[in-house]
């Protein structure tokens, strides 16, 4: 029986992604249309989708390395 843990899958990575920029996506617009319309609310949507995405990566990076390192 093998027990070690290896990185996680990449689609397991890019679904983690994917759901971050679809919150931001929506959450950005949300925030965007309430300030200045529709153009605000699309510029901020991107913006969002993109910090997000980013943050998740960040995130799964040290989340693998964490991961391999810890004592089984």
């Amino acid at each position: 029986m093998n027990t070690e843990r290896g990185p996680a899958p990449a689609w397991l990575l890019r679904s983690l992604q994917a759901a971050a920029a679809l919150a931001g996506l929506y959450y950005g617009y949300d925030i965007g249309s309430r300030i200045s319309g529709t153009g605000m609310g699309v510029v901020m949507a991107l913006n969002a989708a993109v910090c997000a995405t980013l943050m998740a990566a960040a995130m799964a990076g040290p989340v693998q390395r964490w991961r391999r390192r810890r004592p089984r």
